[in-house]
């Protein structure tokens, strides 16, 4: 029996951490809730914000006082749930949970569309470049892999995974835990509030597009991955210039999803003050003409309302994140829609707002929900499993 359910993260808690990985349904269902916050450990340079507060928090700073912590755990009635991507700098954290055959799940959503590049050409590249850091990187993931392999690292027990392709987000060995463990089928967030939203609300009077923001000028977590942050003036002059004409062109207005963590537009509003709004993007794409962002999760929402999307690229976009870049024009291919160019956009070309059924629709079982699970809700497959066990 599950008497206890032990959450470890790269980053402090969130409010929409504490709801999407269903925290409050433990607790109502008596179960004990800890978090492990391991941010210090591994990003120890990287300053963290966050909007929640909650008691059961264990901050962790060393590989020391994560064995401490599960030395005085009951494990045979713990489940821990990790939602750090298994790589060789999170070796440590892995090897210490399957050395005490700790019972560990893996919420496996968030995957999206990715280009297929031959790992011997990537591989290529890195060396004929000679940056030593990268092949370094590669050569550590690899030794991940092989302690998979060699079973050091145990695979996950359970999966609870959004999407044929969903198990992909689990890291490096993935087919062996998709192989050992116990998949449940669950939606990804985005496809859950989809379920729930109240079609009766309308949030914007009149005509509008939507702009699903990332944050890229100022997201925190840009610096985990490595990437630098655009310029914020050159990158908002370029937006707004095209919002402009968007609107000019085709009489509606443009309206901000803001980004969660976009603090700053709380204070300052970098959109020549149009309409910014927080946590409701679902609702705001149900009701919009179309929508423009960059590469994102959130084309979720789009995808599930069938609304035409437009991505947006630039050549700052370029210099300061090549890789967000490259992707933004690969997942356009995909979807077989428009990038438009901020920096070369036609002003008399009228935008493709057309919608390919067929793609989205397999969009939407690769990546969002299955066959199995897209008339539940996750929180209920999540919680009757734990209940089982």
């Amino acid at each position: 029996m599950i008497n206890k359910v032990i959450y470890i993260n790269y980053q402090p808690i969130t409010s929409k951490y504490y709801s999407d990985y269903y925290i409050d349904k433990c607790i109502e269902n008596g179960i004990d809730v800890e978090y492990w916050d391991v941010s210090k450990w591994y990003f120890p340079e990287v300053v963290f914000n966050s909007d929640f507060d909650f008691k059961n928090i264990i901050y962790i700073k060393s590989s020391k006082e994560f064995k401490k912590q599960l030395s005085i755990q009951v494990l045979g009635s713990t489940f821990f749930v990790t939602n750090i991507t298994y790589e060789f700098r999170a070796i440590k954290l892995f090897l210490d949970l399957s050395s005490l055959n700790c019972k560990k799940a893996f919420f496996a959503r968030g995957m999206h569309p990715l280009p297929e590049t031959a790992k011997s050409r990537k591989l290529s590249k890195i060396i004929l470049s000679f940056n030593f850091r990268k092949l370094l990187v590669v050569i550590e993931n690899r030794i991940a892999l092989l302690m998979k392999k060699v079973n050091l690292v145990k695979p996950y027990d359970y999966i609870f995974r959004a999407g044929s392709s969903g198990g992909l987000t689990i890291g490096y060995g993935s087919d062996y835990d998709l192989g050992f463990g116990k998949i449940r089928e669950i939606n990804y967030f985005d496809y859950d509030k989809y379920q729930t939203i109240d079609n009766s609300e309308l949030l914007i009077e009149g005509k509008y597009c939507l702009f699903i923001d990332q944050y890229l000028a100022s997201h925190p977590d840009i610096a985990i991955c490595g990437l630098e942050n655009v310029n914020p003036k050159q990158y908002y002059f370029e937006l707004n210039n095209y919002f402009d004409y968007i609107e000019l062109k085709y009489r509606v207005t443009v309206v901000i999803a803001a980004h969660p963590k976009a603090v700053d537009y709380i204070t300052s509003n970098p959109f020549f003050g149009r309409k910014i709004v927080f946590n409701k993007t679902c609702e705001l794409v149900k009701d919009a003409e179309f929508v423009m962002t960059h590469h994102s999760t959130a084309i979720s929402f789009p995808i599930l309302f069938k609304k035409p999307i437009i991505f947006l690229n630039s050549l700052e976009i370029k210099r300061a994140m090549p890789f967000l870049y490259d992707l933004t024009n690969f997942l356009a291919n995909y979807l077989n829609t428009e990038v438009v160019d901020l920096n070369n956009f036609e002003d008399n070309k009228e935008l493709n707002l057309n919608v390919n059924l067929e793609i989205y629709n397999n969009y939407k079982y690769k990546f969002l929900t299955s066959k199995e699970s897209e008339s539940q809700l996750t929180s209920d497959i999540f919680i009757k499993t734990l209940l089982s066990l």
